[in-house]
């Protein structure tokens, strides 16, 4: 494992990429945890693959840290998700994303399609699907038991992870989602190979997630912008993707990179679909 001096010139080990598997990673930082929960560490080590360009903290959270995150604790009740303001902007940037992948995979908007959402929580691209055409089937699917009951606008919530077989019946999907989700995944590869095995041959992988804090430049180490940045919630954000670490998951996915923006939020967020 390659060896970097941290901000307090500490000589740390990170973990290899979890992208490209690559060991040479360049210290930006430490970022401290900054949720109100007993986890097992207070402080993580922020670096950047320098083959792949992916951003990761290390070392890779505890299965039980992420336990206490996502299924023992609530987070939907947040104005973030519930204020009806920040609902319709939401709903609105979700409903020209639902358009273009429909589009992308070779039907029109009055077509019935197949969407699976994956990591759902309020399962926005399910609401968006069910709004366009009443026919469209949608699944959800979570580890968080919290908004399972929330979501009537989805046909078949599923509370189980990716591999839950139940998922498999409804195969293959037209749009397989993945909203704000991918940023949370310790094993991304796999995640996305799984989401291929369920797609339609024309279908579309629809992601969307943080991408960057305004103002910062690879190959710098302005850890403060990361501290600020609405985005940072660690240990639950484990990687930030650039184009180049997308199209190197894409590849050891066996996708392609069909898309990509992150001109979203002044660069705060990326789209990326996944063909």
């Amino acid at each position: 494992m390659h060896l970097f001096q941290s901000r307090r010139s500490e000589s740390v080990t990170a973990r290899s990429c979890p992208v490209c598997g690559k060991s040479r990673a360049r210290a930006i930082g430490q970022l401290r945890t900054n949720f109100l929960l007993s986890l097992s560490k207070t402080e993580w080590d922020f670096v950047q693959c320098q083959y792949c360009e992916l951003l990761y903290i290390s070392p890779e959270p505890s299965a039980t840290d992420l336990r206490t995150i996502y299924v023992e604790s609530g987070q939907f009740d947040d104005p973030v998700y519930t204020d009806p303001g920040r609902v319709a902007l939401i709903i609105e940037y979700m409903s020209g994303c639902f358009k273009g992948v429909v589009e992308r995979s070779g039907h029109t908007e009055k077509d019935v399609v197949a969407v699976l959402e994956v990591g759902a929580g309020l399962a926005w691209m399910c609401r968006t699907a069910k709004s366009v055409n009443p026919n469209n089937v949608t699944i959800a699917q979570d580890i968080s038991p919290e908004a399972v009951h929330k979501c009537p606008w989805v046909d078949f919530y599923i509370l189980g992870d990716i591999l839950d077989t139940r998922i498999d019946q409804r195969a293959p999907y037209d749009i397989v989602s993945l909203t704000h989700v991918i940023e949370h995944l310790v094993d991304p590869v796999a995640v996305i190979r799984r989401c291929k095995s369920l797609l339609r041959r024309d279908g579309v992988i629809f992601i969307t997630a943080p991408h960057r804090p305004i103002g910062w430049r690879d190959n710098t180490s302005d850890i403060a912008l990361w501290e600020k940045y609405s985005y940072n919630h660690v240990p639950a954000h484990i990687q930030y993707f650039s184009m180049k670490s997308m199209r190197v998951l894409s590849e050891q996915a066996g996708c392609v990179l069909d898309y990509w923006s992150h001109l979203h939020e002044g660069g705060q967020a990326f789209e990326a679909w996944l063909r």
